[in-house]
């Protein structure tokens, strides 16, 4: 549905067309009201408050679920890195992230180069460079 069909869904939706219920609502407030209601929906389908399954499965845990979100979820995105300190890079996310679905790393060292590595989300009260089984190691191959 284009940006044109979906104002004029949502002005037949609040029974605004031919009546004078409501005050001519401007383009953008209804832009933002239908963001509004996405984000919600996109909220709810992604992560919702009680999802004991979605811990093993994501949210890819039915094919409606796949099919109502594929358009959002971007693949292949990789930001620009900016090296903090010696041997420390931040990437920035862009303004219209939402929720991390997944992701990896390709690094090199000495003579092995473009190594890919999963990643593992921690934390912020996560002890990880302090103990052994949650540090990044180019052995195990876990970032």
């Amino acid at each position: 549905m284009n940006i044109v069909n979906a104002h004029y869904d949502f002005k037949i939706k609040i029974n605004k067309i031919d009546s004078e219920q409501y005050r001519n609502l401007l383009v953008p407030e209804i832009d933002w009201l239908l963001n509004s209601a996405q984000l919600l929906i996109v909220k709810a389908i992604s992560n919702p408050r009680h999802a004991k399954r979605l811990e093993r499965y994501g949210f890819e845990l039915n094919q409606r679920n796949i099919d109502d979100l594929s358009p959002l979820v971007v693949n292949d995105f990789q930001p620009p890195l900016q090296e903090k300190e010696p041997g420390v890079f931040v990437a920035e996310l862009p303004d219209e992230y939402l929720f991390h679905i997944s992701s990896s790393v390709i690094a090199s060292k000495g003579v092995c180069d473009g190594i890919k590595f999963r990643t593992t989300l921690i934390q912020h009260d996560d002890l990880n460079n302090q103990k052994d089984f949650y540090k990044s190691s180019f052995l195990w191959r876990r970032v």
